[in-house]
């Protein structure tokens, strides 16, 4: 991918961010009917590991971090860990120590490792 288009990328993708952000700032899950039902809840009964999402990311953009862990736990540390790695895909060289630590496989893998616990946990021991 050229350096312009991997610019370009990233702005779009930086915008699309920020318009979410200020949707989820604006409006509140809790009580406005537009935002969508977890399609996977409804379907199985179980709470996937993004559900709570939007409440705990409208409550982390109003600076409530202890809501959001109660509302879902996985959304604070899966929104450091997304924008730690954007930074080192859109705005780092890729042969920079940054981007080799934030991109590291094992990292990666652990995040995973924890989305797994998280879905487990919840729904088995009701966290």
């Amino acid at each position: 991918m050229t350096a312009k288009r991997r610019k370009y990328i990233g702005i779009l993708t930086a915008a699309v961010l920020l318009t979410l952000a200020a949707v989820y700032f604006f409006f509140d899950p809790n009580t406005e009917g537009v935002f969508p039902k977890c399609a996977f809840y409804v379907l199985t009964g179980w709470k996937c590991p993004g559900c709570g999402s939007q409440r705990a990311l409208h409550a982390l953009l109003h600076g409530d971090i202890t809501g959001a862990f109660h509302m879902n736990m996985w959304i604070p540390v899966a929104a450091i860990y997304i924008v730690l790695v954007m930074i080192a895909l859109f705005f780092s060289n890729r042969n920079s120590r940054y981007s080799k630590i934030v991109t590291n496989d094992y990292l990666f893998a652990t995040f995973l490792l924890f989305t797994i616990a998280w879905f487990v946990l919840r729904n088995v021991y009701g966290v």
